[in-house]
C-alpha cells in the first residue's frame, strides 16, 4: 500500500446553494511517503457540474409573550439562528408576518381576545440560499381576577354572577361588603 495524497486550492464558482458546480483547483502538490513514485501531470485542474450545495437550515423563533387582560397586545419579536458565512438577516427576502390562532382559527382582531393562550405563527422569509424553519410561539394574556364560586357554603343554590369594572383591591373589598 502506497501512501500518497494531494493538496491544493480548490475554488467553487459560486457558494450559493445550487446543483452541479463548477470546481476549480490549483498549487496541487504531492504528499506522502511514496510521493517521489508519481508525477502530477499539471498542477491546477477545473472539472464541471461535479458539485452540489445544499441550502443551509435556518430556524426563525417566535418570542413567547404574556400581557395581563385589558392592556395592549405587545409587538411580537423572534430571533434567527443558523446563518452561515458571517451572514445576517440582510441575505433574506420578505419581511416576517404573524398569526395569531386558537386552533386551527385565525383570530384577526386582537383587541378581542380574552384570557388565555395563543399560538403565534411566522412566516413571510425567503431565501436562495437557506431552507427557513419556523418555530411557533405562545401569548399568554393572564386574567385580572379569578372568581371562585363554593355551592355548598349557600345550601347549594344558584348565583347570579354580574361583570363589574375593577380598578384595585379595595375596590373588590368594597363591592363584596355591599352585596352581603
Amino acid at each position: 500500500n502506497e501512501k500518497v495524497s494531494t493538496s491544493g486550492v480548490c475554488a467553487i464558482d459560486s457558494a450559493n446553494a445550487g446543483t452541479d458546480k463548477d470546481v476549480t483547483c490549483s498549487n496541487l502538490t504531492l504528499t506522502g511517503n511514496d510521493k517521489n513514485n508519481y508525477t502530477l501531470s499539471s498542477t491546477s485542474t477545473s472539472s464541471e457540474d461535479i458539485l452540489d450545495i445544499e441550502k443551509a437550515i435556518l430556524t426563525v423563533t417566535v418570542d413567547n409573550k404574556s400581557v395581563e387582560y385589558g392592556q395592549s397586545i405587545p409587538s411580537y419579536t423572534y430571533t434567527i439562528s443558523g446563518f452561515v458565512n458571517n451572514e445576517t438577516e440582510s441575505v433574506l427576502g420578505g419581511t416576517v408576518s404573524y398569526a395569531t390562532m386558537i386552533g386551527n382559527t385565525t383570530i384577526d382582531n386582537l383587541s378581542s381576545l380574552t384570557a388565555g393562550s395563543y399560538t403565534i405563527i411566522p412566516s413571510g422569509l425567503t431565501s436562495d440560499n437557506y431552507s427557513i424553519n419556523y418555530i411557533n410561539g405562545t401569548l399568554n394574556i393572564t386574567a385580572l381576577y379569578t372568581v371562585t364560586y363554593d355551592y355548598s357554603t349557600n345550601g347549594g343554590t344558584s348565583a347570579t354572577v354580574t361583570t363589574a369594572s375593577v380598578y384595585n383591591d379595595a375596590d373588590v373589598d368594597n363591592r363584596r361588603s355591599e352585596e352581603r
